[in-house]
């Protein structure tokens, strides 16, 4: 609305402006040019202004904090405790601006707190020793973990050489890790709510056929992957949502669900395709994109010789640098084919279906309203059934929901190609005590080691992080980041995905469901890393008081992270839950 009337006002003064310039005789009649302006100013008046008062974020006091949900859910203690509704800092925010989550900047409040970031090499967390620990979060028993950026490969051959404590194994040292005397004894394989998937542009050529991307999904053998190029604890998944999350169908329950591996129907597909518009395979001109890794390159170069194989057709595969990725994937400019992993925000089929594939979903970006980036699709039934499952409390009649709504987005349109549900193939040293979490990140704060000191060096991942501003993450290793140094009202169990308490001591839920106050902890300190002191020291304000966590800082980081200038990426997720928190998100300024 607001661009809308700058557009029109901008055409009704240019328009005047040239007709005066051409003199009297060429100039419109005036009464024309008040209509219009008059016209303007009808819009001007429906626009709202933006009211944070209207968002259902409400402090109650001190230590309370109401948060009002759009509909009653089995997952909206889970959302309240996501990380871009963190407590932020607002004084240090204000100082440092786009820097205040830089070292020397950054000020939190968790089990951990950031000593060091070198970008593009790695990043340390100290032990907050002000954190003294709760029932669920204890107070870390490790000194530091330091966060090296690096590609499986090479992270092996440091965990090889003794400097990583804890390393993946790639796809091509399965094999040999697991014949090797040593490394089989320090192998373990876990399951992780993670999926890895194959998004189509169905805005692009030829991906905007329906059958060309049904024939690509059907040509991926995810079995033959698996067993014969990844080799690890992967299984091949006919949908995105991992079974064992809550809602979500199983192969037990829904074994036909979604779509799998059929070469022949994959053909006559695309030969349908051909047929009508007159081309060969050959003629085919289609990229998958990646971000940079050896594992994506891997499994794009095995994909792409089954569609060769299958399908006649020779695909280009290219890779991209994490944080440009990420921006070109939510744009109009999204490749025809990309790929891309999601990891449980909270441990529910909603997070992995309405957050990731419905309109303005993470891999399906919206601009007002509209298909924008990803994999622009829009299909009314798939947002009626998000709808009723998000709002249906049994959880049988959940999975037959969304089991309808996999066999809309994946085999009816196939928007998406889904590819497996991750196990993970970890190697930790005999010297670490350590948890394996099924959300694909780690509480360090469980962790223990009988090294001196107690240190455990971690592999991330290839990239830097982009971003440790709880607001503005939106990648696994910023957020494992922040899930250390800025708990929220609520987190999962790592092992368990059973929402408890973090920063809210309890909570509690109106009778429609719809409200829910949290009672926020006392006397958590903020701190940050003094590198003079060598020290974590409690951050103070003005008067030298230290400054405690409040509910006052969680409504800012909500509020923040709503805010449409901050531009995060992850607002949409409290645009879809919270009640005016869309209104307010697209308010006029």
């Amino acid at each position: 609305m607001n661009k809308k009337f700058y557009v029109i006002m901008f055409a009704v003064l240019a328009f005047a402006m040239i007709f005066s310039a051409c003199g009297p005789a060429a100039a419109p009649e005036v009464e024309e040019v008040v209509e219009e302006v008059e016209e303007v100013e009808e819009v001007e008046e429906v626009a709202e202004p933006r009211d944070e008062t209207k968002v259902g974020v409400k402090v109650i006091d001190s230590q309370t904090l109401e948060l009002t949900f759009l509909k009653p859910g089995l997952f909206n203690a889970s959302v309240a405790g996501m990380w871009m509704g963190y407590a932020q800092p607002s004084w240090a925010i204000e100082e440092h601006g786009d820097r205040w989550f830089e070292p020397g900047n950054v000020e939190t409040y968790g089990p951990f707190t950031l000593k060091d970031w070198i970008h593009d090499y790695d990043a340390t967390l100290i032990k907050n020793p002000f954190w003294v620990g709760t029932e669920y979060s204890p107070a870390p028993a490790l000194d530091e973990v330091n966060f090296r950026f690096l590609d499986p490969i090479p992270a092996l051959s440091e965990y090889e050489a003794g400097i990583m404590d804890v390393a993946a194994v790639p796809a091509e040292d399965m094999d040999r890790v697991k014949t090797d005397p040593v490394l089989s004894a320090e192998y373990v394989e876990s399951g992780v709510f993670c999926s890895y998937y194959y998004g189509f542009n169905t805005a692009a050529p030829p991906m905007d056929d329906v059958r060309v991307r049904r024939a690509f999904s059907l040509a991926i053998d995810r079995a033959g992957l698996i067993d014969n190029v990844l080799k690890g604890a992967q299984t091949p998944a006919r949908w995105v949502a991992n079974p064992g999350l809550a809602g979500a169908p199983t192969m037990e329950t829904h074994p036909e669900a979604g779509i799998g591996y059929d070469p022949v129907a994959a053909v006559a597909e695309l030969q349908a395709y051909l047929d009508e518009t007159g081309q060969t395979a050959a003629d085919l001109d289609i990229t998958l994109l990646h971000n940079e890794s050896s594992q994506h390159a891997l499994i794009a170069e095995a994909i792409q010789a089954m569609w060769k194989d299958t399908l006649g057709v020779e695909i280009k595969i290219a890779a991209q640098e994490w944080k440009v990725y990420l921006e070109l994937t939510s744009s109009p400019d999204t490749p025809q084919i990309f790929r891309l992993g999601w990891c449980l925000d909270y441990p529910d089929a909603n997070n992995f279906t309405h957050e990731l594939f419905a309109l303005c979903g993470n891999s399906n970006a919206c601009d007002e309203g509209e298909v924008y980036g990803g994999i622009q699709w829009f299909n009314q039934e798939y947002e009626d059934l998000m709808d009723q499952a998000a709002a249906e409390t049994d959880n049988a009649v959940r999975q037959d929901l969304y089991a309808e709504a996999a066999d809309i987005i994946y085999g009816t349109d196939a928007a998406v190609a889904p590819i497996y549900w991750y196990g993970r193939q970890t190697l930790t040293k005999p010297y670490i005590t350590r948890t394996f979490g099924v959300g694909g990140h780690e509480y360090f704060d469980k962790w223990d080691t009988t090294k001196d000191p107690k240190v455990v060096t971690f592999a991330l991942g290839y990239g830097d992080i982009p971003t440790l501003d709880p607001s503005m993450a939106e990648d696994t290793s910023s957020i494992q980041l922040d899930l250390l140094m800025f708990p929220g009202v609520t987190r999962a169990n790592e092992e368990t995905s059973v929402v408890e308490p973090a920063m809210a001591e309890s909570w509690d839920v109106s009778e429609d469901g719809l409200v829910y106050t949290f009672h926020i902890k006392e006397g958590v300190s903020w701190v940050k890393y003094d590198e003079v002191l060598d020290a974590v020291v409690e951050v103070t304000d003005e008067e030298g008081n230290v400054r405690y966590v409040t509910a006052d800082d969680f409504y800012y980081g909500f509020i923040r992270t709503l805010k449409k200038e901050t531009g995060s990426p992850y607002a949409y997720v409290l645009d879809m839950v919270l009640a005016g928190a869309e209104d307010f998100h697209y308010a006029d300024e």
